[in-house]
């Protein structure tokens, strides 16, 4: 839970994307604890994919109840 809430992002695979650049991100995530979870922080904090959001659109879907909203107001952040 600290880490999640916290925000410290769990070490990955090494991994590629297919392209450099998009026309449109769609990211799906959950909530937990409040926070954003970690598989999605960890991917929102990687280098590579950090260079493909910048000044790409985003849209962000989650299932979460009002009190969740904080996640949704740090993963705007991002």
């Amino acid at each position: 839970m600290p880490d999640c809430v916290l925000g410290v992002p769990a070490e990955l695979k090494p991994f590629t994307l297919q392209e450099t650049s998009y026309d449109l991100v769609i990211l799906g995530y959950q909530a937990w604890f409040l926070s954003p979870g970690i598989p999605t922080n960890s991917i929102l904090n990687h280098p590579s994919v950090q260079a493909v959001l910048k000044n790409t659109p985003v849209i962000t879907i989650t299932g979460a109840r009002n009190m969740w909203i904080s996640a949704m107001e740090r993963i705007k952040k991002y």
